[in-house]
């Protein structure tokens, strides 16, 4: 992860057992890099991190939601504005910000928002909305960085090999709703240098960012 965020000031992680960490940042801006950004992985699985406040115990935090960037496909004309995108995004789980490039140029291919996601349901492949006239339309979404999961129920955090539904049905064809098709482009990304360069171990005598502890769970491929 280290390799990932480069963080300029450096950054400590400590184990605190039972799949979770606590990634200690020296500076406000590094910590922003990784809130910006949205979702992360490690060998495509999902890492659900929350930013920890000040007096905020690590250990009581719920970890069940990620923030990740989808993309909106196949929008008609009449249905571009903020509160179309707010419904998709509340649709698709919470709603929580639109891309500026969203309302900047003319007619685009996809439109990106934000949304906080439960990880525990599974993901949203489209919406339906309805024209006037009355006609039906459907819009579809891919989502950003999307870590490995089932094709099957559309669950993070497992394959369709270790699906309750296939084990379940082990003489029946199984239908699979779901595909890689729901990942977005992504483009080309050069060989990641080590980690250790942006590393710092316990006992640094520079103090960390008071409130830049991201709590991480590491979801089982």
């Amino acid at each position: 992860m280290a390799s990932l965020w480069r963080p300029r000031e450096g950054m400590e992680i400590i184990d605190l057992g039972g799949q979770k960490y606590s990634f200690v940042f020296y500076h406000v801006l590094d910590i922003q890099k990784v809130l910006d950004v949205g979702s992360w992985t490690f060998e495509q699985s999902l890492l659900i991190y929350h930013y920890l406040k000040k007096r905020e115990d690590p250990q009581s935090v719920k970890l069940n939601t990620s923030d990740i960037w989808v993309l909106i496909y196949d929008l008609p004309t009449g249905f571009i504005s903020k509160s179309v995108l707010k419904n998709n995004g509340d649709y698709i789980g919470e709603f929580v910000k639109s891309d500026p490039g969203n309302v900047t140029g003319g007619r685009k291919l996809y439109y990106r928002i934000r949304v906080r996601m439960d990880v525990d349901k599974p993901i949203t492949r489209r919406m339906k909305l309805k024209r006037d006239g009355g006609e039906w339309t459907w819009v579809n979404f891919k989502y950003e960085r999307l870590s490995s999961f089932c094709f099957v129920c559309g669950l993070l955090g497992h394959q369709e090999r270790d699906c309750a539904i296939v084990y379940a049905n082990p003489d029946k064809e199984i239908t699979r709703a779901y595909g890689v098709w729901l990942r977005a482009p992504t483009k080309n990304s050069k060989n990641m240098n080590l980690g250790a360069k942006w590393l710092r171990i316990s006992g640094d005598s520079s103090k960390a960012w008071e409130e830049g502890v991201s709590n991480v769970r590491d979801e089982p491929p």
